[in-house]
This record gives C-alpha cells, structure tokens and sequence, in this order.
C-alpha cells in the first residue's frame, strides 16, 4: 500500500513514509539539544526523526543521512511540505563511508537497525531489510557520529535493549561516554524492550538512569507519557 502524505496532529507534521513507531517518538522525547543546534541523523530514513525536532526546537538545523535513495527522496518531500527545506537537508550515503563535516555537529541521533542479518528473520523487501537488519551495525553508527561531533557534542540512539552491552561497548570505542540512560518497557511488569542512550564525545565517566518509559499503566490503558509522545505537541 503506497504511503500517503497526512498531518501526524492536527494542525501538525505533515508526513508520508514508514509508520511511525515508538521507538522514534520515545527518542525525540529523550533528546535534549541546543536551540540553536546543528544536528545529524543517522539513518534518517523518511525524516522522522528531523521533522519532529525541527517541529519543537525552531532554529535547528539539521542533515540526515540513509542509504536508501527512496526514502532521501521521500524524507526531501516531507521537508518541502512542512516549509524545512532552509533548515532540514537529506543526503544519500552510507555510514561507513559518508565525509561529512568533521568535527562540527552539536549533537546526533541515531534510531539504527537492530537486529544481526546473520540470524535470520530478514524481509524480502529490499527497503525494509536494510530498515531493519543493515549491513552497518552499531559500531559503525558510533564511528560515524564521534568523526562528525564537535568535543562534547552529544549522540542520543535508541536500540533494542537485549544488545545494550554492543552499544556501550561501541562507544566506548568512539570515545562516546554515556551519560544518561533509560528503558522503555510495556508496562511495569515488563522488562525493557528498548533503550535510550545519551553519549558525550569526550565526556567523562558517570551516568544517570532516568525513570523508565512505561507505555501502560497497571490497568492496561496508555500512560500519560506514551500518549503524550503518540500526540507529539509543540513543546
């Protein structure tokens, strides 16, 4: 079924592209940056991630990256209807390999595949194989974002919680100190599913656990919280 382009909220983003789960907006929730802040993402596929930031903070400046020419294509077009195309830009490229501009981002984000190709479990549609199970893994992320962070800027990631222990081992390796975390669970009976992470380049060692993101309340209705994100408002 082809996407349509439709306001997330009233009033809102418009968007078309890939439906928009939880782990994107529990990350834009979790991120904090400089109003004025010139940010990256990382496999930004269809824009998400930008147009809900540039919807809260309005004097960022943001880039993305993904590897998929469709979804820079579509991610192009979402900037054009919400009036961003002056502050949000999409480039086609790999992590692995993409120059960018050393040394000059504020911060960046990053919701990456998460699962290992090598396990099996991978879609036949070319796009969504690549969403779900690239090529480049977490420690290409990392690599990435420490050679485009200016010292001291701040990588915000969202990954599934059962390979936390890559994450932070990934960067530890780019000089990526983690310096806030939190889970984000189904309820609190739940073990966490996902992860949110906040890293420093350069930054020294010390982090602080948050309270975690509980989508259900013990009765089973949605929290405040997950609601909240689900109707992403003007902050």
């Amino acid at each position: 079924m082809t996407p349509v382009a439709e306001e997330l909220w009233e009033g809102g983003v418009v968007y078309e592209g890939e439906s928009v789960q939880m782990d994107a907006l529990s990350l834009c929730g979790f991120v904090r940056v400089p109003r004025r802040g010139r940010g990256v993402d990382l496999g930004c596929g269809c824009g998400i991630l930008m147009l809900l930031l540039s919807w809260a903070w309005p004097e960022l400046r943001l880039d993305g990256v993904d590897i998929r020419p469709g979804a820079v294509e579509r991610a192009e077009a979402n900037f054009r209807r919400n009036g961003l195309e002056e502050r949000c830009r999409a480039y086609w490229g790999d992590v692995r390999t993409m120059p960018g501009e050393k040394n000059s981002y504020d911060f960046a984000v990053c919701n990456p595949p998460y699962y290992d190709p090598r396990r099996g479990g991978v879609s036949p549609d070319g796009e969504r194989a690549v969403m779900h199970h690239g090529d480049a893994e977490i420690g290409d992320f990392c690599a990435a974002a420490s050679a485009l962070l200016r010292q001291g800027g701040s990588f915000f990631a969202v990954y599934t919680a059962s390979r936390l222990p890559e994450l932070l081992s990934a960067m530890a390796q780019c000089r990526l100190a983690p310096k806030r975390l939190r889970c984000v669970q189904h309820s609190a009976r739940h073990a966490p599913s996902l992860i949110l992470c906040e890293g420093r380049k350069g930054g020294k060692a010390g982090v602080q656990w948050e309270p975690p993101l509980l989508l259900r309340e013990e009765d089973g209705r949605e929290s405040e919280e997950s609601l909240a994100l689900s109707h992403w408002k003007e902050r």
